[in-house]
């Protein structure tokens, strides 16, 4: 009798999954724009929501199937279970339509949300986060034991609004962030294992190209992509009309084979830390513009470089309880010098919700035109598409009114949707109680050319 039931319930579950479907494949499209961005933001959720439902079916199925007995040769015992998950895997892959591959990625997924994320799982079922970033969260914590990845868990995705605007970048950088404090010494020696892979490929592209792929270390890359951005961006300003890439491009051929010679200079590698990071007394990870959060240890070094490569450090001011940088003003006309690189250290990537694509143009929130001034609590990073989409008809952008909370931005589309933007914690290390507390009132600092 009871077997019947739950037949007849798993039926009517599927008769209601068939009218979903054939619902949405008929689904008008809303006569006003404003519907329209509601219902796009409803499918989204359900998506989520699909994704956590897709999840706790497949752990499911993995717990049905039987598991591999130990054996005395662990070697074969690990074949068995391969074997196992690449059959289960296959299997979800075909009901997925996608690959084997993907499909023991999903299974893997579905393990690491039921059993070690289940905040990330349950803000998936609410629509809140997709499974694209759910996967970020579960393969940037694989390396971490189960109880240092409750922890990242729940800071991460245990408060729902912490997610909303997050992007995949921001997400993947606040999430490494966290494993680097919980377990740093584990994350030295994963990168002292992959810098030894460290090497150089290519291949022969169609029409005459080819593509090289250098293997570095990410502070290395760091300095690289500094060095010819500055190039580029010297060039261009004296009207060179090669494109960024092109001449990017160039400058590193021209580097790389002794085609010209690059005179040495100093390249300004700026990384965000503090102070208590910088003496040792603290192992908040830093923050780089080029490769995001980076080791305590790491930029302690950074900082104590070779004499040949002189390095400076400039100081910012955080507000004790929030942890907000300490807004700086400016009397030119546009948004230059130490203004712009606190923007950018401040902002890490694109304003935009979701967006995260480097930052490109520091600008205002509210326009000169209008009475915007040049502050750094009316200025914002964006990217370049982002900022000429804000001076579209319809958009508004207006800063918050606290400087001394994290910098927010309140975003209106045109058709009158509400979005925040909350510029990323700074890497400082949270307020001590043994420490003694100085509250700022309101500080004005004037930024000097």
């Amino acid at each position: 009798m009871i077997e019947s039931t739950e037949v007849d319930v798993a039926q009517l579950q599927q008769r209601a999954l068939d009218g979903l479907l054939d619902m949405l494949a008929d689904l008008d499209v809303p006569a006003d724009d404003a519907t329209c961005i509601d219902h796009l933001d409803a499918l989204e959720r359900l998506k989520a929501a699909a994704a956590a439902a897709q999840a706790t079916i497949t752990d499911q199925l993995d717990r049905r199937r039987p598991h591999p007995t130990g054996r005395a040769d662990d070697r074969a015992d690990d074949r068995a279970v391969g074997r196992r998950d690449a059959s289960l895997g296959t299997e979800i892959g075909l009901a997925r339509r996608e690959s084997p591959h993907q499909g023991r990625g999903h299974l893997s997924l579905a393990r690491a949300l039921l059993h070690d994320l289940p905040h990330t799982h349950t803000a998936i079922r609410r629509g809140d986060l997709s499974e694209r970033r759910a996967q970020i969260i579960a393969t940037e914590t694989r390396h971490l034991t189960r109880e240092h990845r409750l922890v990242v868990d729940r800071a991460v995705a245990g408060n729902p609004s912490d997610l909303d605007g997050l992007g995949d970048t921001r997400l993947t950088q606040a999430v490494r962030r966290l494993v680097l404090t919980l377990d740093e010494d584990g994350a030295l020696a994963r990168r002292h294992r992959a810098h030894a892979s460290r090497r150089v490929t290519g291949r022969l592209l169609p029409d005459g190209m080819a593509q090289l792929s250098i293997t570095l270390a990410d502070w290395q890359y760091a300095a690289v992509m500094t060095s010819l951005h500055e190039a580029t961006e010297s060039a261009r300003a004296t009207g060179d009309p090669r494109t960024r890439g092109q001449h990017q491009t160039d400058t590193a051929v021209a580097r790389l084979t002794g085609q010209t010679t690059a005179t040495r200079v100093p390249v300004a590698l700026k990384v965000l830390v503090s102070a208590e990071t910088l003496l040792g007394d603290d192992h908040a990870p830093a923050w780089s513009s080029w490769c995001g959060h980076l080791p305590a240890s790491i930029a302690r070094h950074l900082a104590a470089t070779s004499p040949e490569i002189r390095s400076t450090v400039q100081r910012y001011f955080h507000y004790p309880t929030t942890g907000a940088l300490v807004a700086m003003e400016s009397e030119a006309a546009r948004f230059t010098g130490h203004l712009r690189d606190f923007l950018t250290l401040r902002d890490q990537t694109c304003r935009t919700p979701w967006c995260n694509a480097p930052i490109r143009h520091t600008d205002h929130a509210v326009p000169r035109h209008t009475g915007g001034r040049i502050t750094a609590v009316n200025g914002q990073g964006l990217c370049e598409s982002c900022n000429h989409a804000k001076e579209s008809p319809g958009w508004r952008h207006r800063p918050a009114d606290d400087p001394l909370d994290l910098h927010t931005i309140d975003i209106t589309t045109p058709t009158g949707h509400h979005h925040r933007s909350t510029a990323p914690p700074p890497p400082v290390p949270r307020a001590r109680p043994d420490r003694p507390r100085v509250d700022i009132q309101r500080p004005r600092f004037i930024l000097v050319a």
